[in-house]
């Protein structure tokens, strides 16, 4: 009965507090801080989360934990400061998001983040939308966009994981920083769900974690702990948590602390050769990206001098007349849903290209007249966009890499870390993965906890949120999480790395031999593939587009149809030499 009057006036306390303060709490948002005065005195009972890394993946995992079974009380910790979805924008590098039934597994599980992805985004049915690839030559007539599909539909016969590789039935392009900003919103409309059992999420900006801490007293009763770890921020302020995931991205600073010496007497660091980093090269390793901002429905030149208006939700790839091999370059546009929103043109080259020499506004303007005579530069770019484009940092495309080890667990199991998304699997965007396999880690983290089958693919039955019969301890269900994804975020970054890596037409001579070599290998199995009536699988990158498939299934298909050549040729070989020493 005192307990339960202590914590009521705690409530009440905290509550006053708020109101004297119109709801700010400092690094919090107002609406979050707020929720925590009308959260029920059962809470404080409830796990402790806290996810480092306010993006996509960590504001959906926060969202998931929040949410029965688990309804846990969950700290979102974004270093960056001021508003989430602004903050997190940067017109330099303008990413745009293509999420497929990888990610939407996830995304149709939360049934708010489904229709304001659907309202927000562009959906695509059937393909990756409608393309146009523009040609250099003015002279050149401006093709209508064509829809665009990797790979035909499987017969009715085949079903799932069979040979068949099905297209992607729907996809939706939106930018980053308005999948954010949606993921923020649900959150905070989370916060006045009257259903029982929903834990509470408190987003709180500009936090950097410095360290974290083993604070557990194993000599205590389980009823009587405080939270395990403590997450301790460059601004002093410190956070109790049960569990810590890490979504803080590809240089991870929870991961960081897994490996920190200092913690070697402590479990945190029990596992710390599973988290040292393995990189790999991949052809699009150490290229280059900035994006120019583009005027709404820009036009074009028509070979015959009319002008042709540009489609927000067409993708555009507008080729450049220089041809070298350290001056060749393409824009790149991608499907937008406001028709009055600025469209980014991405320009993805090697290093060494001219462009990135150039030192000031005034000459990258001449540069892209000289280099795109089909469009208007003189209306469409002002000189303060020029000087922006020239001051900004371009964007290095990182190897392809993971670490073995996606958890730690304390040796009671009441406590552990786990990395989800870029902090344990990065690589460069050419196979359009990155926020549907870290989506997909999320799902799986779920099912895990859940003590439930880790089953990913797109006709299996979405997550429930009844609680199972009987829940593992988290130590347990983070080591389930753990087994299920090492081998899927190994088979990923082989992926990654021989996907489809030449998609962005990197000019160096090596670079156009191994696009031919790579369109020739791609070509040879899909014609074995259609000539085999489906029994041959075609490219990775063609099986990828078969949602039904795991990572692993589509690197050990992939894999097969590579032994099988292996082995013929040899056998040919063979046969020839053979042959030729029976004949002397």
């Amino acid at each position: 009965m005192l307990v339960n009057l202590t914590n009521r006036a705690m409530a009440l306390l905290l509550a006053g507090m708020l109101l004297m303060s119109n709801g700010d709490i400092p690094g919090c948002s107002s609406v979050t801080a707020l929720a925590l005065s009308q959260s029920s005195v059962s809470a404080v009972h409830r796990r402790n989360v806290v996810v480092v890394g306010g993006g996509p993946v960590g504001l959906a995992t926060a969202l998931t934990l929040s949410r029965p079974p688990h309804s846990c009380n969950v700290t979102v910790l974004e270093r960056t400061d001021g508003d989430t979805s602004v903050a997190t924008y940067n017109p330099a590098r303008s990413y745009l998001y293509n999420i497929n039934p990888r990610g939407l597994r996830w995304v149709d599980s939360v049934p708010e983040v489904a229709t304001k992805l659907d309202d927000r985004g562009v959906v695509v049915r059937g393909g990756f939308g409608r393309f146009c690839i523009v040609p250099a030559d003015p002279s050149v007539a401006i093709p209508e966009p064509t829809g665009v599909t990797v790979a035909g539909s499987p017969p009715k016969s085949q079903k799932r994981n069979t040979r068949a590789t099905p297209s992607i039935s729907k996809s939706v392009w939106i930018p980053r920083h308005q999948m954010v900003e949606l993921l923020q919103e649900c959150c905070e409309e989370q916060l006045y769900n009257d259903s029982k059992g929903v834990g509470s999420i408190q987003v709180c900006m500009g936090k950097e974690v410095a360290s974290m801490v083993d604070t557990a007293e194993t000599a205590l009763p389980e009823s009587q702990k405080g939270p395990s770890i403590t997450v301790h921020c460059r601004d002093g302020s410190m956070y109790g948590a049960d569990l810590v995931v890490a979504a803080d991205g590809i240089d991870s600073a929870v991961r960081a602390q897994l490996r920190d010496p200092a913690q070697s007497e402590s479990w945190l660091a029990s596992k710390a050769r599973s988290f040292v980093v393995r990189r790999y090269r991949s052809p699009a390793t150490g290229l280059k990206l900035k994006a120019l901002q583009l005027p709404p429905n820009f036009t074009m030149i028509d070979h015959d001098g009319t002008l042709v208006t540009t489609q927000a939700q067409n993708l555009y790839s507008i080729r450049g007349t220089n041809q070298g091999t350290r001056d060749f370059a393409s824009l790149g546009l991608l499907p937008m849903k406001d028709p009055d929103m600025v469209r980014p043109a991405n320009i993805i080259t090697r290093p060494d290209h001219e462009l990135w020499k150039l030192a000031d506004g005034s000459a990258v303007k001449a540069w892209f007249q000289s280099n795109w005579p089909r469009l208007n530069w003189d209306e469409m770019v002002d000189d303060k966009e020029w000087e922006r484009f020239v001051q900004a940092k371009t964007t290095t495309f990182p190897y392809c890499q993971y670490v073995p080890g996606s958890v730690v667990v304390a040796p009671n199991e009441s406590a552990g870390v786990v990395l989800v998304g870029d902090a344990c699997h990065a690589f460069p965007p050419d196979i359009g993965q990155g926020i549907n396999a870290g989506l997909q880690d999320v799902v799986a983290l779920d099912l895990a906890l859940q003590d439930r089958e880790i089953d990913l693919c797109q006709d299996s039955v979405p997550p429930s949120w009844s609680p199972s019969a009987s829940a593992p301890t988290l130590g347990q269900g983070l080591l389930r999480y753990q087994r299920n994804r090492r081998a899927e975020h190994g088979a990923l970054i082989r992926l990654a790395r021989f996907g489809s890596p030449y998609q962005y037409r990197q000019p160096w001579i090596r670079d156009r031999i191994g696009r031919v070599c790579w369109s020739a290998n791609v070509a040879f199995r899909l014609l074995l593939n259609k000539a085999t009536f489906g029994w041959v699988p075609p490219a990775a990158i063609l099986l990828a587009q078969n949602v039904n498939l795991s990572y692993r299934q589509v690197m050990r298909r992939a894999d097969t149809t590579a032994r099988v050549l292996q082995s013929t040729v040899l056998a040919a070989v063979a046969w020839l030499l053979v042959r030729k020493f029976s004949l002397l």
